[in-house]
């Protein structure tokens, strides 16, 4: 190459490195901002800045590799070019050596660089918080691994499309119409599924001009499952433009909210309430008699149940997000095949779709696919392993039995849930799907259904889910029609599948940096895997939820579940077979990991909570010793044989519920509630 073309390549190539830097610094700014700008218009407007920049920044980057994409057919793909990983910095060099793209191009970087620069000097004057993280509170099973499941990757705005137009002015209207002299407080309820756009809807109403002209004071609260009822009141009374004095007494802090939002009408968003606690509690004190000072007061929630408006009283009105409907979806997935659209995420969850597009390969940057509880859905296009850029698909609860054969070229999955195990045996080639997993090691989140039809382990091995070193949440899902168990077939035949069962879950063996396993469904085997059981688990460090459900003939639990350093919560459901638990189970136990000298330890160190429901053969519910400084909740459920709980010093709270033998609770020394 000329001189003069390397000099403007190492120029433009270096704007691009900078705009890329610029941009991940920004998204935590924007992070932090996207919080403080429902209550401050001038980090409102910030933040609206900021992401039409990164907007135009992404479509930049899309354009370079575009760009790079056709260079690179165009001349057949060399090999140092196919070598290239999509995105990364080569393939934006390579796509420089057109000078007249590279100088049309780098003009518009560098114009952006500055307007990023000036941002983000903007962001420090508003002191923005750089350390942001994860808030992952304890809850029970259900809602941790929803939370932790659903990220919020996804665009909320793209997902209800024109309707939130319309839902926010009828939701404005509800909220702003006064009924005389009516001074008790009402509530309006948005209703729907996780990434359904609930914050969203709420967000615009929260904004709009009429609502913010119609109340004195607005107040957004997100509400986490494990609220601190003192920083929920030190918070109300922030948002609404008080202050709390650093007090930590609840009447203290109830009294200045109620002083705080009593001077005239007042609206409080509760966003993303999981139950009755946050209102019944702490917040409907001070509302209510606020509201009493002046008519018009109102609640906002959202919410995923249903069931929530009647626990918090006074309901005006529930709205339910629904998803765009079915013409308005296609026009807009039409639209957006056109190659200059760059559409990146494509959420049809819970929608009647029944197909994508051939061609959906032409969304060259789609990054996420949600078609989840897509009922009418029964196959992927072949096309779908040309979406290199693809990190997230969710295909669980739709009707898909396969996933096109190369599956595995998707290399930048990070998260794929409901992969659905098919085999193919044909004369020449035993084919399983679980094969084409070998080479998805970025995978984050992985769920799989249908394991009961993988009848050699060798291709359960094949997976290598042991090799993927980022894997943090794994769900292995069975059948219960997958397997003859109980429905009067040969024994021998019986133990055959059992067996093969047990070899197949031993193969799928997770890495030992996995925090979450659920194994669901109809597990048929006897006895757990070897890495469950001692020393083996001890080497799995980070696991903090344990799920298994539906274990029709397990018949004792691995005494190794006790040895997992940073298990939180153990959730035993519907294993009817179990009779006992091994004394290692419950009593410190001497445990020796590979490459470690031997050490005794107080079983379940970090446990806090434990469900057992539906083992209906268990009898004896008896911890022998305990060191451990964790106060936990043993919640026990429809135990058939149960007769007695006794040494479990550190429980808190017993839930029992169907335990119709039980006779005697003793032992319980840091005791403080029982529900029957």
């Amino acid at each position: 190459m000329a001189q003069e073309e390397v000099s403007m390549m190492l120029g433009v190539s270096a704007e691009i490195t900078k705009l890329e830097d610029n941009m991940e610094g920004l998204k935590a700014f924007l992070t932090d901002a996207e919080r403080k700008c429902i209550t401050d218009t001038s980090v409102q407007r910030w933040a609206t800045k900021l992401k039409n920049t990164l907007y135009d920044a992404a479509d930049i980057l899309d354009l370079c590799q575009l760009e790079a994409n056709k260079r690179r057919e165009s001349r057949g793909g060399g090999s140092m070019e196919q070598q290239m990983a999509p995105g990364c910095f080569q393939p934006l060099l390579f796509c420089l050596r057109n000078p007249v793209f590279a100088h049309k191009i780098g003009s518009r970087i560098k114009e952006l660089n500055k307007q990023l620069d000036n941002i983000y000097r903007e962001a420090n004057k508003c002191k923005f918080n750089m350390n942001l993280g994860s808030n992952l509170d304890a809850r029970n099973l259900t809602a941790e691994l929803s939370s932790y499941r659903t990220s919020s990757h996804v665009d909320e705005l793209a997902i209800v499309g024109e309707q939130i137009e319309r839902d926010t002015r009828e939701l404005v209207q509800v909220l702003t119409t006064n009924d005389d002299n009516n001074h008790s407080i009402k509530v309006v309820s948005i209703i729907g599924a996780g990434g359904m756009g609930k914050t969203t809807l709420a967000q615009k109403i929260f904004n709009d001009a009429t609502i913010q002209e119609h109340f004195k004071t607005n107040i957004w609260l997100s509400i986490t499952q494990q609220f601190d009822v003192v920083e929920l009141l030190r918070t109300a009374i922030e948002n609404a433009g008080g202050d709390h004095g650093g007090k930590q007494d609840k009447s203290t802090l109830t009294e200045t909210l109620i002083n705080t939002i009593s001077i005239g009408r007042f609206l409080l968003v509760m966003d993303d309430v999981w139950s009755h606690e946050a209102w019944n509690h702490v917040l409907s004190v001070p509302v209510r008699n606020a509201s009493k000072k002046l008519p018009g007061s109102r609640v906002l929630v959202t919410t995923r149940s249903a069931h929530l408006p009647q626990q918090m009283q006074s309901p005006l009105r529930q709205h339910r997000v629904r998803p765009l409907e079915n013409d308005d979806a296609w026009s807009q997935l039409k639209k957006q095949l056109q190659p200059d659209q760059h559409l990146r995420y494509l959420h049809l969850w819970g929608t009647d779709i029944s197909r994508l597009p051939d061609d959906i390969h032409k969304m060259k940057f789609l990054l996420y696919i949600s078609l989840g509880n897509c009922e009418k859905l029964f196959y992927l296009p072949g096309s779908i392993i040309k979406l290199v850029h693809l990190r997230s698909l969710d295909i669980s609860g739709s009707n898909v039995s396969a996933v096109p054969k190369g599956f595995s070229e998707l290399t930048n999955l990070r998260s794929v849930y409901g992969f659905p195990v098919h085999v193919d045996m044909d004369a020449s080639n035993s084919w399983c799907s679980l094969q084409e997993l070998e080479l998805l090691s970025q995978l984050r989140d992985l769920t799989l259904y249908g394991l009961e039809k993988v009848q050699d382990s060798r291709m359960a091995e094949k997976a290598m889910i042991s090799s993927k070193r980022h894997l943090g949440y794994v769900e292995l899902n069975y059948s219960a029609s997958g397997h003859t168990i109980g429905t009067g077939s040969g024994e021998a035949e019986q133990q055959q599948q059992q067996s093969v069962t047990e070899e197949v879950l031993e193969k799928l063996c997770p890495p030992t940096c996995l925090e979450t396993l659920v194994v669901q469904g109809g597990y048929i085997g006897r006895q757990l895997p070897d890495w469950m059981c001692a020393p083996a688990s001890a080497e799995f460090k980070s696991i903090r939820y344990l799920k298994l459900e539906n274990l029709p003939c397990c018949t004792q639990l691995a005494d190794g579940l006790c040895c997992l350093p940073s298990l939180e919560l153990l959730d035993i459901t519907d294993a009817p077979a179990i009779n006992r638990i091994g004394p290692q189970f419950q009593a410190s136990s001497s445990v020796a990991a590979r490459g470690s000298d031997a050490s005794t330890s107080p079983p379940f160190p970090k446990l806090r909570q434990v469900y057992l429901d539906g083992l209906r053969e268990w009898e004896e519910p008896r911890q022998q010793q305990e060191a451990c400084s964790e106060r936990r909740e043993l919640y026990l459920y429809e135990l058939s044989n149960l007769t007695h709980v006794e040494n479990f010093p550190s429980v808190v709270k017993l839930d029992v519920f169907d335990c119709p033998e039980l006779k005697r609770i003793s032992g319980l020394a840091m005791f403080q509630k029982i529900r029957f």
